[in-house]
C-alpha cells in the first residue's frame, strides 16, 4: 500500500513493508530550500492512531544516506517515528566526507539559522506523521554527532536525549550549553579519533577549502601506524568540561580504545562491529530508562524467508550483517 501526501510545503510517498515497517522519502521545505529525508514508522499508522515518540537521525558530512536510513529503521522498531533528516538540501549527497566539507562549513556559518533549521525538522515530520513534537530524541553521526549536541545547546526543550556517535567536534563554531538543560546526553568517542591528534601548524579546525586540502595530506599519516602526538587537552575532555560547567544533569561519555573515527559505518575502513553494537545498545537502553519507549515494538529483522541457494538458510554471520550492516543484505 502506498500513501501520497503533498502540498506546497511537503510531499511524501511511504510504503508499508512486509516486515511491518512503513518507510519512504519525505520532501519538505525550509526557508525556500527543498530538503529530502527518510521516514520510518513501526507500522501503518496515521495521526488518528495517536502519537509516537520522535527520533531524529542526523547524517555526517556525506549527507543523508543508507547508514542513517538503517539507523532510523532500528529506532522505528523500538517504537519511534524516526526521521533521517537532510540538513544540506535535496540532492546534496557526497561520496566522501571531504566532498561535503563545504556544506558543513556553510551549515556552521550561521548558527542562528542552523538552530532555526533544527527546530524545523520535527515540525515538518509532525505535520505529516504521528510524531509527538514534545517527546523526542536525537542521534547523530560525525558532523551529525555535533549537531545532536546543538539540540542541547539550543532552545529545544522537547529533546529528552541526545546521542553523539563519533561526533566531529573540531571546526564547529558551536554555541555553548547553558542552563536550563533538559536532555540526557550520551557521547560515544573513539580514542584514536583524528581529533585527538596534534595537527599543529595552520589551525586544524577549519572545514573550509584550505582545511580540507590540509587534511587530505594529513589523514594518510593518521591511518598509518606512525600516529601523530595527541592533543592536550582531549576534545572529549573539553566537551566534558562544557557539560559540567553548564550543569547538565545527565551526561555520559564513553571512549572506545584502539578505535578510529567513523567506527559505526559498516562500509568504512574504521568499522568496529563490537563497539558499534555496544554503543547503539547503550543508546537504546537510555531511551528505555528515560521512559521514552518501552520494549521492542517489532521483532528484529528475520532471516530471509526464501531459502538461500543450495536450500540452506542464512548463517549466523549473515544474520549479524543483516542486523547491523545493511537492510538490503540477503544471503
Amino acid at each position: 500500500m502506498h500513501f501520497l501526501v503533498s502540498s506546497v510545503l511537503s510531499a511524501s510517498i511511504i510504503k508499508l513493508r512486509s516486515d511491518g515497517l512503513t518507510t519512504g522519502r519525505f520532501e519538505y521545505a525550509f526557508e525556500g530550500v527543498q530538503y529530502d529525508g527518510y521516514v520510518a514508522l513501526p507500522r501503518n499508522m496515521s495521526k488518528n492512531d495517536g502519537l509516537l515518540p520522535t527520533a531524529l537521525v542526523i547524517h555526517g558530512a556525506m549527507g543523508e544516506g543508507k547508514n542513517e536510513q538503517f539507523r532510523a529503521e532500528q529506532l522505528a522498531r523500538l517504537g519511534f517515528a524516526a526521521f533521517a533528516v537532510d540538513l544540506f538540501g535535496q540532492d546534496k549527497r557526497f561520496e566522501t566526507a571531504f566532498g561535503g566539507g563545504e556544506a558543513v562549513s556553510q551549515s556552521y556559518s550561521n548558527m542562528t539559522k542552523l538552530h532555526r533549521q533544527l527546530g524545523a525538522q520535527i515540525k515538518a515530520l509532525a505535520s505529516r506523521y504521528p510524531a509527538d513534537p514534545d517527546n523526542a530524541i536525537v542521534a547523530g553521526y560525525c558532523y551529525g554527532g555535533n549537531i545532536a549536541l546543538e539540540y542541547v545547546r539550543g532552545d529545544f526543550p522537547y529533546i529528552h536525549a541526545a546521542v553523539s556517535f563519533h561526533g566531529t567536534f573540531m571546526g564547529a563554531n558551536s554555541t555553548t550549553m547553558v542552563e536550563p538543560l533538559n536532555a540526557a546526553v550520551q557521547v560515544h568517542h573513539a580514542d584514536d579519533d583524528f581529533q585527538e591528534l596534534d595537527f599543529s601548524g595552520g589551525g586544524g579546525g577549519s572545514w573550509g577549502p584550505a582545511g580540507i586540502a590540509r587534511r587530505k595530506l594529513q589523514l594518510p599519516r593518521y591511518f598509518s601506524e606512525n600516529r601523530r602526538p595527541r592533543k592536550e587537552p582531549s576534545v572529549l575532555t573539553e566537551l566534558e568540561g562544557e557539560m559540567r560547567k553548564a550543569g547538565l544533569a545527565r551526561w555520559t561519555t564513553l571512549r572506545y580504545g584502539r578505535t578510529g573515527h567513523a567506527w559505526t559505518y559498516p562500509e568504512g575502513p574504521e568499522y568496529k562491529e563490537f563497539e558499534s553494537v555496544s554503543a547503539h545498545d547503550a543508546s537504546f537502553a537510555l531511551y528505555r530508562q528515560l521512559g521514552i519507549v518501552g520494549g521492542t515494538v517489532l521483532p528484529s529483522p528475520a532471516p530471509p524467508c526464501q531459502p538461500c541457494p543450495g536450500g540452506s538458510f542464512a548463517s549466523n554471520d549473515d544474520i549479524r550483517r543483516l542486523l547491523f550492516a545493511s537492510t538490503e543484505y540477503c544471503c
